[in-house]
């Protein structure tokens, strides 16, 4: 019967994007035994995107985010729905400097 429930709860990633998500909850988890993290309170996975945001760009940010929260939901049953969370993410937003974008075709 568990079996049965962890096969519905894996196939309930996205199918063509699931290593994408494992890799996301994997590299989570490795840094959770890197800091001796047994118990995943409300403010490890604060701490790990203020790790993780160092140098990643907005956008990787928030699709990591999405993908762990997703991945965190049905393996451990933890919400990572943290409004410092989407603190963070937002604040990096700003450091990002705009681009001009590159027309391929003239007028």
């Amino acid at each position: 019967m568990r079996e049965i429930a962890k096969q519905v709860k894996e196939n309930l990633l996205p199918e063509k994007s699931r290593n994408l998500y494992m890799k996301a909850y994997i590299t989570f988890t490795n840094w959770c035994s890197s800091k001796n993290i047994n118990f995943i309170s409300e403010n490890v996975p604060l701490t790990y995107f203020q790790d993780y945001a160092a140098d990643k760009k907005a956008s990787t940010l928030w699709a990591h985010y999405s993908m762990l929260k997703s991945t965190t939901s049905l393996k451990e049953n933890i919400d990572v729905k943290v409004l410092q969370i989407d603190r963070i993410l937002k604040a990096s937003k700003c450091k990002l400097q705009t681009q001009k974008v590159v027309s391929f075709y003239t007028r």
